[in-house]
């Protein structure tokens, strides 16, 4: 791991109690959802950066496909791992708001698609089904 890495990944580094790199690489490496995510049955939605500095992409999409229920994956273009304050989440569903109504609806009951999202930054929103 580099260390301008092992420096974003600091808070759960600080939360391991870990502050040497080298510790914290082989840590890490003990960390993993495969066998997890398959036994999630309830309804989940990541709503996350298409350039997510502590999660890649690639990691957060293979996570989402080994779920084993319901859910919704929104990438935003050009976001980061805050996904705040990009074109996309200024013309597209606000983060915060589409959670909240989200929740709002699976507490009511009420279903939804397998879907990812991808929300371009002039906020139109491209919908392909997830397995």
């Amino acid at each position: 791991m580099d260390r301008r890495a092992f420096l974003q990944s600091g808070s759960l580094a600080a939360a391991a109690g870990i502050t040497d790199e080298g510790e914290f690489d082989a840590f890490r490496n003990t960390i993993d959802w495969n066998g997890c995510a398959q036994k999630v049955k309830g309804a989940y939605l990541v709503a996350c950066g298409e350039y997510d500095q502590l999660c890649p992409l690639e990691y957060t999409e293979s996570f989402m496909k080994a779920l084993g229920g319901p859910k919704q994956l929104l990438v935003y273009e050009g976001g980061n791992h805050s996904i705040a304050l990009t074109a996309a989440t200024q013309n597209g569903p606000e983060p915060r708001a589409y959670q909240a109504e989200w929740m709002a609806a699976r507490l009511a009951g009420k279903p939804f698609t397998n879907e990812r999202w991808f929300v371009e930054t002039s906020g139109n929103v491209v919908k392909e089904a997830m397995a």
